[in-house]
Parts: C-alpha cells; structure tokens; sequence
C-alpha cells in the first residue's frame, strides 16, 4: 500500500456514456427526462449523455463491492446502495449514477420524488479503458464539492488494484492497494481483502 497527497486536474476527458445533446440542458428538463426514459443517462455540465452497457467483469466486482460492504455495514448507520441511486454534483449541477456508494445517517433527498441523493459518503467507480481518465481526474475534481463525501474509491477491473481517495483536514490524500492487500475505508472504519473484490472476476473475463 502506497499513500500520496491528491491532486486535481482540470481538463475533461470522455466518459462511460455517450453524448447525446450538444444543447444546455436544465436540470429541471433532465430530470422530466429522465423520469419518464426506460434507459439511464446522466448530465454533466448541461449536457446528456446515454449511459453505455458495462462488462461481465465490471458487474462481477460491483457486485463482489455492494455485497462486502452490506454485510459489514449492517447494524451501523450505513448503508449500501447500488447504481441505480441518482446522485447530484453541485460542481456541474449535474446527475451521476456512481457503480456502488454509501450513505451513512439519514439520506437527505433532492424533492419530492425521493429518487436523487445528495449525501453520498462514499463514491466507488470501477474504471475500464473508457472511463478511467474521466472518473480520475474530471469525475474526482467535480466529486469533491459534495460536502458530504469522505472517501472516492476507483477499482480497476483489469487486475486487482484500488485507489482510495480520502478527505482529510489538510486535503485529500490518496492510497494505493495491490493484490494481496487489506483495502482500508477509513470513513467506515472497515477493511475489504482485495481477493475478496476481485473474487470470480477474472474467470469472468
């Protein structure tokens, strides 16, 4: 395990999703959108994009995430929720659905329809070729405006390797985590074994 203070990065790269309207959208005709689509998309700095298909190996470590820290996570004030829980970035004014993420207390929602939260604790992105240079650096940057969010935590699916990102008084300081390594969630005061996230994936691959 290696730890490094965080930086951040300003230039936006492409995402996991695919542009579909170059035009400003407001926030209120996305979410009419998105409310009545069969199909997710999300809004990033007033445009939409259609969220694209993830791989077998992606779902298996979403998965292998969401179940781990359920069951750790039981009797304590936190929870685990799945990608379809919309989460709003007030650095954008946008709409993401992140692969897995924690809410720890009383989930505080947008409005009335109880379908957007605002107080994720923590974030958890697993990356693939696509997307990892959007969820490491324009993903990071708008994510940390969330007053909320403790801990952003980025796996890769191609081999077992995390970085958890942590907010500290002083900043945002960076972990890595190779194979064989115990991944530490200090926000939740839980350790996840890295076999155990990347179990089943790569005979998935």
């Amino acid at each position: 395990m290696s730890a490094h203070r965080a930086g951040s990065a300003a230039a936006r790269y492409p995402a996991d999703v695919v542009e579909v309207n170059k035009p400003h959208v407001t926030r209120e005709a996305y979410l009419a959108r998105e409310r009545a689509a069969s199909e997710r998309s999300t809004l990033w700095r007033g445009e939409v994009r259609a969220m694209t298909g993830a791989s077998l190996v992606h779902n298996v470590i979403s998965s292998n995430i969401h179940g781990l820290l359920f069951s750790r996570l039981m009797g304590t004030p936190c929870r685990p929720l799945s990608q379809d829980m919309r989460v709003h970035v007030p650095a954008t004014g946008g709409y993401v659905y992140p692969d897995v993420l924690v809410v720890c207390g009383k989930p505080e929602l947008e409005d009335e329809a109880f379908d957007t939260l605002l107080n994720p604790s923590v974030i958890i992105e697993v990356l693939s070729d696509s997307t990892r240079r959007f969820d490491r650096e324009e993903k990071y940057s708008a994510y940390k405006s969330i007053a909320s969010l403790r801990e952003y935590v980025l796996v890769e699916q191609d081999r077992p390797w995390v970085e958890v990102l942590t907010r500290t008084d002083d900043g945002w300081l960076s972990r890595d985590y190779a194979a064989g390594a115990d991944v530490r969630l200090t926000s939740l005061a839980l350790e996840i074994p890295m076999d155990e996230i990347c179990r089943d994936a790569l005979s998935a691959s």
